[in-house]
C-alpha cells in the first residue's frame, strides 16, 4: 500500500510530468495492490479503491475506474466513492452519478459518511438545487442532509463570531 501511495503522489504532486518515471512502475504498484487484495480479502474494496486512485493519477483511466467500479461492487467505500463520482463530474458523465450514489449511501454507516455522500451527491451531479441533485434519496435522507446541513452552517456561524 505504501508503495502504491508514492507512486501515485508521483503523479498527483506533478513530479512524473518534471522527471522521467519507468513506465512499468505503475504496473508494480498495482500488481503489489492486487497482491495485498488476494491475501487481505476483507482489505479488497480500499485496495481496489487505491488502485484506481493510482491508474487515474498516471492518466489510465479506464483502468482506474475499472478498478473503482470493482471497488464499488465489493462494498462502496466513501473513497472510491468520490473518486469515481469526482471523475464522472470531470468526464461530464453526470448521469452516472445518481445511480453511483444510490449504490453507495446504504452502505455508510456514520452520519459523517452518510452526510458525505449526499453532499457529494449534490455536488457532483451538476444539480443548480439540493433538491435536484438528491431527487433519487428518500425523503428520510433528505431531511436528514437538509437538517446536518443546517447544523453545520449554524455551527460554522457561531464559530466566525
Amino acid at each position: 500500500g505504501a508503495f502504491a501511495f508514492e507512486v501515485t503522489m508521483l503523479y498527483k504532486q506533478g513530479i512524473a510530468q518534471r522527471q522521467k518515471v519507468a513506465p512499468t512502475l505503475v504496473d508494480e504498484a498495482a500488481h503489489c495492490l492486487d497482491g495485498a487484495k488476494d491475501a487481505l480479502p476483507d482489505e479488497a474494496p480500499d485496495l481496489l479503491a487505491r488502485k484506481g486512485e493510482l491508474l487515474l493519477a498516471a492518466g489510465r483511466s479506464d483502468d482506474g475506474l475499472r478498478a473503482l467500479h470493482d471497488s464499488i461492487a465489493a462494498r462502496p467505500t466513501l473513497r472510491a466513492f468520490n473518486l469515481l463520482a469526482k471523475t464522472y463530474k470531470d468526464r461530464n458523465e453526470t448521469t452516472e452519478v445518481a445511480p453511483l450514489c444510490k449504490k453507495t449511501l446504504p452502505a455508510m454507516k456514520s452520519d459523517e459518511s452518510r452526510y458525505a455522500v449526499l453532499d457529494d451527491c449534490i455536488k457532483y451531479s451538476g444539480a443548480a438545487s439540493t433538491a435536484a441533485g438528491l431527487r433519487w434519496a428518500p425523503a428520510k435522507d433528505v431531511a436528514f442532509y437538509k437538517a446536518r446541513k443546517r447544523d453545520l452552517e449554524a455551527r460554522s456561524a457561531r464559530a466566525a463570531k
